[in-house]
């Protein structure tokens, strides 16, 4: 019997998402989704990988509707385990894991500012320097690169950050703390990561 042919493999929420285009191959035990439209004698097979364990398996008659069958598996399971984490905020070695997890779905420019940050001891960076080591067009750009990262984190930590009483973006709050300059200084706002996101860094630049 002839294995499956891949038809596309891609990232939601941390999660690996591999369709193939038979369903012949598919083992369905132990699998957490029901089989989805499997009167069709052509079917595309959906498989939801965490950690590289397959945790879920759809059919569908087509890859749009498979899509849609794996990532409403992500969501309701991130959904589920987020609600028993909710009070608990994640440990050095549970983000250090986590950071490994998402490494290959983090932007290369991400990875050249979490260098610097690495490289530099976490001493505050200025937002130009940051913009610079990542070769982001702005600073909004910036900002939103480490929102991109605290959520990959959060979706594979199944981790909702609490709303810090300052205002600031939960998601940010995770990941910078924000250093304002001197009143008689003419450097720009500058960051630095959260102790623990820095911790963590060390296994993922020593792999």
């Amino acid at each position: 019997m002839e294995n499956p042919k891949i038809i596309s493999k891609e990232y939601y929420r941390s999660h690996e998402l591999c369709f193939t285009e038979d369903a012949s191959s598919c083992s369905r035990d132990d699998m957490s989704a029901p089989v989805k439209d499997a009167s069709s004698d052509s079917m595309c097979v959906g498989e939801v990988f965490h950690a590289n364990e397959r945790i879920a398996y759809c059919e569908s008659v087509d890859i749009d509707s498979a899509r849609q069958y794996c990532r409403q598996i992500v969501d309701t399971l991130i959904a589920q385990s987020s609600a028993v984490q909710a009070t608990l905020q994640p440990e050095t070695t549970e983000l250090a894991n986590a950071l490994i997890t998402i490494r290959d779905q983090l932007d290369a420019r991400l990875q050249c500012i979490l260098q610097a940050h690495w490289q530099n001891d976490n001493q505050a960076l200025s937002i130009n320097v940051l913009k610079q080591a990542g070769s982001y067009e702005s600073t909004t750009a910036v900002y939103l690169a480490y929102a991109e990262l605290s959520r990959l984190l959060c979706d594979a930590l199944s981790h909702i950050p609490l709303t810090p009483r300052n205002g600031q973006d939960p998601y940010l709050n995770l990941i910078i703390e924000t250093v304002e300059p001197d009143l008689h200084s003419s450097e720009s706002l500058s960051l630095r990561l959260k102790p623990s996101i820095y911790r963590a860094l060390e296994p993922f630049f020593s792999v």
